[in-house]
Formats: structure tokens, sequence, C-alpha cells
């Protein structure tokens, strides 16, 4: 079954991103294993005509597509470029006590970000299963740097604070905690709670 649809998958590749060559390659967990009897997970790869890049379309065993990159190299190990990753909008209900639904597909984005040579660069974002953005975060070579926001399913913001250099800075309010905590480089210095008035500002 699998080698049937591998061999789908690589006609569907070649067709549609221009590799040079499509393999198929086989994970257990996050690693690449050779024993595709014990795969928890199978893709597709190759390297795009004429680019140094190798283009990753990674599914699960039910053939859901689990994320699509590219990397630098042909081991998977660095990855460069946009990256998109994908989850199913029933095990986001069951998971989080909510009724999304589409009647098109399982299927949704949940998040989407870039790499440049190995290391997250610049704004990544979370959705929920509508496609509202539920979070983001920047990255300035793999640290997080700059304004961090998480909402609920209402677009109210949660919680907001600021990274520099990958620690916390600043004040950061907290919604759910109803709280306002002020960090120095990931230290946390103080904690006060929200008067009603801030909340009603902050969200």
């Amino acid at each position: 079954m699998l080698r049937y649809r591998l061999l789908i998958l690589l006609l569907f590749a070649v067709s549609l991103e221009s590799f040079s060559q499509a393999t198929p390659i086989y994970f257990n967990g996050n690693r690449i294993t050779t024993d595709k009897d014990n795969a928890t997970s199978y893709g597709v790869y190759g390297k795009l005509s004429g680019e140094n890049l190798w283009v990753l379309k990674r599914y699960d065993l039910d053939d859901n597509l689990m994320f699509s990159g590219a990397y630098k190299d042909e081991q998977l190990v660095k990855p460069h470029g946009k990256f998109i990753f994908y989850g199913s909008i029933f095990d986001y209900n069951y998971q989080n006590f909510t009724n999304f639904k589409n009647s098109a597909t399982d299927r949704y984005i949940t998040q989407q970000g870039e790499y440049v040579d190995g290391l997250e660069q610049g704004k990544w974002t979370d959705y929920f299963p509508d496609g509202r953005i539920m979070g983001y975060r920047s990255f300035v070579n793999g640290k997080l740097e700059g304004e961090t926001a998480f909402f609920n399913y209402k677009g109210r913001r949660m919680m907001v604070g600021e990274f520099k250099e990958g620690l916390k800075v600043g004040t950061w309010y907290d919604l759910k905690r109803k709280v306002k905590e002020v960090f120095e480089n990931d230290k946390l210095i103080s904690t006060t709670k929200l008067k009603r008035a801030e909340i009603l500002e902050i969200e």
C-alpha cells in the first residue's frame, strides 16, 4: 500500500515541483530510516532544477500532508525557505473542545514561516482551523526578537510581550491569568494583577 502511495506521489511531485529527480524517503519519528516497514511517516523529495534546493513534502501514514519546505542539503538537515505545516481540524476540535468545520477538507494550515540557512528568520504565524491568526512571533538568526502575541478564537489578545535576542524583556501581559509581568533578560522581576481598564485596553 505504501509503495503504491509513493508511486502516485512521485508522479504528482514531478509534475508540480519541476524536480530534476524525485525520491521517496521514510521517517521513524523525525529520523530518516531505510526501514519502510517501521516508518511512521514518509515523503517525496527532490532537487529543484537549476537550484541548490531540495524540496520535501512529508505525509503521515494516512496520506495527510504534514508539511512542505525546502532544504539546502540532500540530507535534509538545513531548512531554507518557506515552510508550511498542516494539521487535522478533527484533531484540533478533539483536543480543544471546539467545533470548527470545513465541508471541503479536514486539513488546515497550522503554521508557516521561513528559514534562512537552517535558522528561523522573520515572522512566524500560527492559525486556527478557520484561518484566523492564533499567534505570531519574529526571529532574527534563529532567536526570538520583537513582539510576540497570541489570540483567542474571537481575535482578542491573550498574551503579548517582547523578546530581545531570545530572552523575554519588558512588560508581558497574560490575560488568561490576568497578570502583568516584568522581565529583564528572561528573569521575572515582578508580577501584578491587571485592572479591568488595562485588560480592555490590551484586548
